[in-house]
């Protein structure tokens, strides 16, 4: 509960700041915590996490002038967290002057959340492999 307080906190420091990339990186806490408060299939979660993704993208894109390059979102078991996927997310980026940005975006996920956790075939590759990547394409920009 008091970490749920603190992103809160965070978020609202940010809003009030004006900070839209401090808003959305405090939100991913907060996003994967209620999001995922009810179980949904593995799909269902993909599908979630590319929505938040692309809106992550087009405001950095939009509040700091950048083209999106491309990205990769990487799942993990995470470690000393028995029973949680770790998300890490990279999104490479160009300003104006074509110099590269690096952004990086991290959460986890229980994997009871998943309903389907035993049944996918992605994630009886992540148990064995211990890691899996997906890309992260452009978002449609009339989203």
């Amino acid at each position: 509960m008091d970490e749920q307080k603190t992103v809160k906190e965070r978020i609202k420091i940010a809003w009030i700041d004006g900070d839209i990339i401090g808003l959305l990186s405090a939100s991913l806490e907060s996003f994967v915590n209620t999001i995922f408060e009810t179980p949904l299939s593995y799909q269902e979660f993909l599908e979630y996490t590319g929505e938040y993704l692309d809106h992550f993208i087009l405001n950095a894109c939009k509040q700091e002038c950048l083209t999106y390059v491309g990205g990769k979102l990487t799942l993990t078991l995470a470690p000393g967290f028995k029973g949680t996927l770790q998300l890490h997310a990279d999104f490479y980026f160009q300003n104006a002057e074509k110099q590269w940005i690096l952004k990086k975006k991290d959460g986890m996920i229980d994997k009871k959340k998943i309903v389907d956790y035993n049944l996918v075939p992605e994630l009886k590759r992540l148990k064995t492999e211990k890691k899996l990547e997906y890309p992260i394409d452009a978002p449609d920009k009339e989203k």
